[in-house]
């Protein structure tokens, strides 16, 4: 099995355990109108999986010889990538995904990732090996991304927007705690 699926699958784990943490009247509010729920941000990761997993496949699914080799330019943009991710910058979500409604249970949302993550199991056991130091995806920030590099971005989306729930529901606990009994 290769590294990065198993870093994708602790991921996974790190969600699964923030989604299960939260009291399901936490999980569609926030405290700022104009952010996104914590059903949003799962269904997000959710979403932008799929549609990942469905470019793959396409993109993989014809010969690799006209696909560009990736070179150390690619990795600079993942660098970039890496250090706007941990430094929270905020990254518009990818346009070529709808954006969440955020009307989802957490158990259903669960079950898209665990079916997301045999779907990528799946593709990676079919995807011919020349395929991976091959350019397969374009973002419009950081550039061209080879399949290591997809998985990565994936990844970090995860994280990234696991994060973003915790501290909604640190927020809310906090809030819960301040109030005053009447």
């Amino acid at each position: 099995m290769h590294s990065f699926l198993l870093r994708f699958d602790n991921t996974f784990w790190y969600l699964e355990k923030i989604a299960w943490e939260y009291p399901e009247e936490y999980f569609f509010k926030t405290n700022d109108e104009s952010e996104w729920t914590p059903a949003m941000h799962l269904e997000y990761v959710v979403r932008l999986e799929l549609w990942m997993c469905k470019y793959l496949e396409r993109k993989t699914s014809t010969d690799w010889l006209h696909l560009r080799l990736s070179g150390l330019e690619n990795y600079l943009g993942a660098e970039r990538m890496k250090i706007d991710y941990l430094s929270h910058y905020f990254i518009n979500p990818e346009p070529r995904v709808r954006p969440p409604w955020g009307d989802k249970k957490a158990p259903r949302l669960l079950e898209g990732l665990v079916r997301m993550r045999k779907r990528f199991y799946n593709l990676f056991q079919e995807m011919d090996e020349h395929f991976y130091d091959r350019l397969v995806y374009e973002h419009p920030r950081y550039g061209e991304f080879d399949v290591f590099l997809c998985m990565q971005f994936l990844e970090l989306n995860a994280r990234y927007h696991g994060q973003k729930m915790n501290f909604i529901l640190l927020k809310h606990k906090e809030n819960a705690a301040l109030k005053v009994p009447a």
